[in-house]
């Protein structure tokens, strides 16, 4: 059965917009997490913009594709780094917010130096959120493909609505429960969760029945990450299948989920079957997993291309997925 995910060309403005939390993202790897009461050294430190939408919409410039993001940064020092970073990949930023009452949001991130596994902590103390009146509703109508995260839960709901009303696809990321979920939902057209997202939310383990879950709210396809060892797909029409992940030496994991809606999202502009979408993905984000951030590990398309076609994949246990 055909699965291709055709979208209407059209002559839109935008191939996609984000609308999202930004923030400026404060990495240092440690040659191992730190425990209490104990003081280590850091072998490595980067302070860039982050964020999992605007990561994205960056990676998308980069492959070529029209993109814009909104949302609320401080009229600061790090709203300035993040708004340098995005332009200076392409990315519209026209209508991000600078909020002079609000500080940048900041995310505190530790790489586990041996393996790349980080922990995050995420500073929102000081800023507002977007408001539904601040979403930019004509760029959404102008876009072929929307990208949010359900945070700031009136922003996202007017946005999702806009997109629907317009014929705008809809992509949605996320790792954990978010206010308003089901009607989130309901205007998402594929779901793009982590594997963190489905006991969460649904309350079972299995990743099959958590597919199961997310298109009863009527998306016509989605897809659960599960770190290194890939993803899991599944379409309204009943195909399914698993996208192994990618051997490859990790410096750190910030971002990689990033780069995998990039990666997915660019395949369903370029048309093409939703295994070589999540293959694409699992390919962009093995890669990313090779330098600090996220945005330093975005690499063009080619360079992706030739790592997909033969970079040596993981095997997969599908016996761990029952269905």
């Amino acid at each position: 059965m055909d699965t291709t995910w055709r979208l209407n060309p059209g002559t839109r403005r935008w191939d996609c917009v984000g609308v999202g939390l930004c923030a400026l993202d404060f990495l240092s790897v440690l040659p191992r997490y730190p425990q209490s009461n104990t003081k280590s050294d850091v072998s490595e430190a980067r302070i860039q913009g982050g964020g999992p939408v605007p990561t994205a919409v960056f990676a998308l410039a980069r492959y070529g594709w029209k993109t814009a993001f909104t949302g609320v940064v401080g009229d600061d020092w790090g709203g300035d780094i993040i708004m340098q970073g995005l332009t200076a990949g392409g990315v519209d930023v026209s209508r991000i917010l600078r909020d002079p009452e609000s500080r940048t949001a900041h995310a505190f991130i530790w790489v586990d130096g041996p393996s790349g596994d980080r922990a995050v902590a995420l500073d929102r103390t000081r800023i507002r959120n977007l408001s539904a009146q601040q979403v930019p509703i004509e760029w959404i109508q102008d876009s072929r493909i929307l990208l949010c995260d359900g945070r700031e839960t009136e922003a996202q709901l007017a946005a999702l609505g806009a997109a629907r009303e317009s014929d705008t696809v809809t992509v949605f990321d996320a790792s954990s429960r978010r206010d308003r979920m089901e009607e989130i939902l309901a205007l998402v057209d594929y779901p793009v969760v982590s594997r963190d997202f489905i006991p969460d939310v649904f309350g079972v383990e299995n990743p099959v029945m958590g597919l199961d879950r997310l298109l009863k709210y009527g998306a016509k396809g989605a897809v659960i990450t599960v770190g290194e060892e890939g993803c899991l797909w599944k379409t309204a029409d009943g195909d399914k299948g698993v996208e192994a992940g990618y051997v490859v030496g990790v410096k750190d994991t910030t971002g990689a989920g990033d780069l995998f809606h990039a990666g997915f999202i660019h395949g369903l502009l370029s048309g093409w079957d939703i295994d070589k979408c999540c293959r694409f993905g699992c390919a962009a984000a093995a890669l990313k997993c090779q330098a600090l951030g996220g945005q330093p590990g975005v690499t063009d398309v080619s360079h992706v291309m030739h790592f997909m076609e033969t970079a040596r994949r993981r095997v997969v246990q599908k016996a761990q997925y029952p269905k």
